[in-house]
Parts: C-alpha cells; sequence; structure tokens
C-alpha cells in the first residue's frame, strides 16, 4: 500500500541500563489516528497530555502529513518519553491507520481515538477503572454509541435498530481481547461503516462490551479545514470507499444500513464536495473524463442495491497517494 516507518522512542527514552521505560508499568496505550484534518494533531496531542494524569504510552499514526505538522509532532515526541510516531507516505483511511498500530500494543489495554476528539480530564483513568472492575473486552464512553437501523441480521431477516458506534470512535479495550486477532478492522471501511463493521466483529467473537456512565468524550470544533487537509478528508470521504464499505458488510454479516432522511443528504453532500475540491485541481478537462470514465465502469457493475440510503454511485476522486517521506 505504501511506505511505512516507525520511530519508536524518543532517545532520552532509554534508560542507563538499557530498559524500555516506554513499555514499563503502564497499564494503556492511547492510539491516535487522524480523522479528517491533519492541522488539528499538535493541538490534540497537547490536549491529551494535559488531561490524561495515568502513566500512558502514545501511539500516533502520522498519515502521510505535510512537513509541518511532521515537525511540530516530532517536537512533541522529543518533549515526551513515551510516544511513537508511525509515518506513512500516503494518507491511510481510518480503519488501516488503527490497523498500523496494533504491532505497538505491549500494555494490558489500548483505547482508540481520533485526533478529532477531546478527552476531558479523568475520562482515561475512569475508563480504565470502569473495565479493570467489570473485566469487559471493550468499554466505550456515553454517548459514543448511536441507533442504526438495519435490515437484516446476518440470517436476512427484517429491520430492527442496533446500538452501535457513531461515526467517531472511542473506545477502550484489553489486550486478551485483541491479541491473535490480527487486523482488528477491515481495512475498506469508512468512517461511516467502520463502528457498525467493529460492532459485529466484536459480536462474532463473544467480547463484552460496556458503556460507562461516568466518561464522556467531546468533538473538536469543526472550524474551517486548511488547504493541507485535504487529501486526508477524500481519503475518508472517498466514493469508491463508501461503496466498497456497504458491500463489506453485506458480505460478512448479512445486513444493509438504512439512515434517516437526514442523515443521507448530508453524506452524499460530505462526498461531492471532496469530489468537486478535486476537479477544481485537476481542471474541467480532466474532471469531464474522469466523470465519463467512471460512468461506463458503473454501468458495467452489478453491486448491492443500496437504495434505501437514497444515494448515487457516481463518479469519485480516487484515492490520494500524499508522498512526503524521502
Amino acid at each position: 500500500m505504501g511506505y511505512v516507518q516507525e520511530i519508536q522512542l524518543a532517545e532520552h527514552s532509554i534508560g542507563r541500563s538499557g530498559r524500555d521505560l516506554f513499555l514499563s508499568q503502564k497499564d494503556v496505550t492511547i492510539i491516535m489516528a487522524p480523522y479528517e484534518r491533519h492541522s488539528v494533531f499538535p493541538q490534540a496531542v497537547d490536549d491529551l497530555y494535559r488531561s490524561v494524569n495515568t502513566p500512558f504510552n502514545l501511539v500516533i499514526i502520522e498519515g502521510g502529513a505535510p512537513e509541518e505538522i511532521r515537525v511540530q509532532l516530532e517536537k512533541r515526541q522529543r518533549r515526551h518519553e513515551n510516544m511513537t510516531i508511525i509515518y506513512t507516505n500516503y494518507c491511510p483511511a481510518l480503519a488501516n491507520a488503527f490497523n498500523l498500530a496494533l504491532a505497538h500494543l505491549k500494555t494490558p489495554y489500548a483505547l482508540f481515538l481520533d485526533n478529532e476528539i477531546r478527552l476531558p480530564t479523568g475520562t482515561v483513568e475512569d475508563l480504565l477503572a470502569a473495565a479493570q472492575t467489570s473485566h469487559a473486552a471493550a468499554i466505550y464512553p456515553k454517548g459514543s454509541m448511536v441507533p442504526r437501523q438495519i435490515i437484516g441480521n446476518g440470517n436476512g431477516a427484517g429491520m430492527h435498530t442496533v446500538e452501535t458506534f457513531g461515526l467517531r470512535l472511542c473506545f477502550l479495550m484489553s489486550q486478551e481481547a485483541i491479541r491473535g486477532n490480527g487486523k482488528l478492522f477491515d481495512e475498506s471501511s469508512s468512517p461511516y461503516t467502520l463502528g457498525v463493521d467493529l460492532l459485529y466483529t466484536m459480536r462474532a467473537k463473544n467480547l463484552e462490551i460496556y458503556e460507562h456512565q461516568g466518561a464522556k468524550i467531546e468533538t473538536r470544533s469543526l472550524g474551517s479545514s486548511r488547504a493541507m487537509d485535504l487529501p486526508l478528508s477524500r481519503v475518508q470521504w472517498n466514493r469508491d470507499r463508501f461503496y466498497q464499505s456497504l458491500e463489506i458488510l453485506d458480505k460478512k454479516w448479512g445486513i444493509r444500513l438504512v439512515e434517516d432522511p437526514v442523515y443521507g443528504p448530508w453524506l452524499e453532500s460530505k462526498m461531492s464536495r471532496m469530489e468537486v475540491s478535486k476537479e477544481s485541481e485537476i481542471g474541467w478537462a480532466g474532471a469531464f473524463w474522469k466523470r465519463l470514465q467512471h460512468g461506463w465502469k458503473n454501468s458495467q457493475e452489478s453491486a448491492v442495491n443500496w437504495q434505501p440510503l437514497g444515494l448515487s454511485r457516481n463518479s469519485c476522486a480516487s484515492k490520494v497517494q500524499a508522498s512526503r517521506l524521502t
């Protein structure tokens, strides 16, 4: 898929005896992946260090970030003894980014979140305490789950509602639940389907999942995206990826998603904006031929009918390979 480079330890985190301080006496590894914006990474890291009091490891998936963001992350890594940076020369989708971090989990628990989520002070400690008390395989803060309407339940049965992870993932999982499972996330998933696929994966493995009422999350203000954020946003909201992720749910679990009338137009607008931004860069002529070629291709496909979502499988921006590393 692309180049991956890992910087595992800040230089000053190796003790005199050579003992690896990064792996010692920690209960949790926090995994932070880029969601839609690279530009919020420095602030997200600073906020995390201010809000967490228990000893922890931090794994950052840099995800093909621009040079100025990489420099800012490396400044913070030199400041902290517990921070790993995983570099790629492409913009990974959220699921792919999380999977890249799994090899670094050496602690009893791992907390997964994206860089748009802000954790109030004490949230990590509350989640850890609840997980250790309940012995749950996974525990999530209040408000992380949302109702989703499902057609089928793995056996092709009718419509029902399931409480599942929303578009923003934040959950704590035990090392035992993760170990031996290989990739935890289906790398073809989109943010729209990732939480649903994860829930069904956990259920298939008979993993107990609990909501912790005493912990909550906040989302960072959307504000305005910078030009540097567009390549990542296009990958997350790529139309081909979106439909492929729906097909994954159908093939793996025998289910389809049905959303309320407001959500479909929101998602369509999201993907269309990414396509327009790409077309403005490649010019009108290039966009015309791109649409023409995709239109022919899509007419040849016999994909699952996703009519309940009210969306159109039109042309889409290709995955962006944001090369930066030398």
